[in-house]
């Protein structure tokens, strides 16, 4: 079962990184439905050709190959001979490549504006700030190709979550989730964002707000609220954020093994998952869990599998502590 939920995150993440025009992300993390993947399939499509196209040096090598943004100072070749150090990037090239992203994301400017990277950042958070909606929205889908440099960018991308498009906003959560931890200054702005009218706005807050280090703790009792969120994707998504954020989140036990009832299999599939990334107490989980096991969808009878034996290791760990 380890191995099963090890190929499922990564393959998750992969969707989540590329599904920047989608209206949700996820997660990294996490467990994405079939439709989704068919969704983002012409996109990865996309990546691949951008990843390959040479109109500009900085993509000129697949975006993926090494870590985003390390070879501007590593100084090793590129096609023409010459030392990536030796093509210092100019304003003028910033500025040509953001304006690619002014009507559509424009994978191929993406890629190099993160190959640029710190040098990038401030034309992008200046983007973030645009009259043009999309502009604004696309720059915020390409700070999430950069590495650390775009830690930068956090107080923007905070301050774009009160941007009046709703599409600006849910980008701007979207592209947080991705900071992690680093972007643990925007918990307060996430959980105001839990309330947004825009259900794609909550959602992708739900799922930021799981991934914000030793802050996720405190963020519980409002992923626990979201959980009756009206809308199925929120509900969803801040189910997942409670299994990310793991044993700090077992106060949500409750209304997880309550999730197990609901009639929609991908909210019972992401409870189960939840509760064994929780390792609640066995003694209140164990029966729904059992129960769970006779349920009619595969994926989460093998999650409630799961979730007993993270219970029992859980168990194991506390008597063999106690003694």
């Amino acid at each position: 079962m380890t191995q099963y939920t090890k190929q499922k995150f990564f393959a998750v993440l992969q969707v989540a990184v590329l599904s920047f025009s989608s209206p949700l992300l996820l997660s990294s993390n996490s467990w994405a439905q079939a439709s989704i993947d068919a969704e983002i399939a012409p996109q990865n499509e996309q990546l691949k050709q951008a990843s390959e196209r040479n109109h500009c040096w900085r993509a000129s090598k697949p975006l993926f190959e090494s870590e985003v943004g390390t070879a501007a100072t590593s100084g090793e070749p590129v096609e023409d001979g010459t030392s990536v150090t030796s093509k210092v990037p100019d304003k003028a090239e910033i500025a040509f490549l953001i304006e690619k992203l002014r009507d559509e994301f424009e994978l191929d400017a993406a890629a190099a504006l993160a190959r640029i990277g710190s040098p990038a950042v401030p034309a992008l958070i200046e983007a973030l700030k645009d009259k043009d909606r999309n502009l604004r929205k696309n720059a915020a889908a390409a700070l999430v190709l950069m590495a650390w440099q775009a830690n930068a960018a956090i107080p923007a991308l905070i301050e774009a979550l009160q941007d009046e498009d709703k599409g600006v906003r849910a980008q701007a959560a979207n592209t947080l989730y991705f900071r992690g931890s680093d972007a643990k200054a925007a918990v307060p702005a996430l959980i105001k964002a839990l309330q947004d009218e825009d259900k794609r706005v909550r959602a992708n807050a739900a799922l930021a707000l799981g991934q914000m280090g030793a802050e996720s703790s405190s963020v519980v009792p409002v992923l626990i609220e979201a959980l009756q969120d009206e809308d199925k994707e929120v509900r969803t998504e801040a189910t997942r954020a409670l299994g990310n954020i793991g044993s700090k989140a077992k106060a949500a036990a409750p209304a997880l093994m309550k999730a197990l009832q609901n009639e929609d299999r991908e909210i019972r599939r992401d409870a189960a998952y939840a509760l064994a990334k929780i390792g609640a107490e066995a003694s209140s989980v164990v029966p729904v869990l059992i129960e769970a096991l006779q349920d009619k969808d595969l994926e989460t009878r093998d999650r409630a599998i799961d979730a007993l034996v993270q219970v029992q290791e859980t168990s194991f760990a506390m008597e063999v502590e106690s003694h």
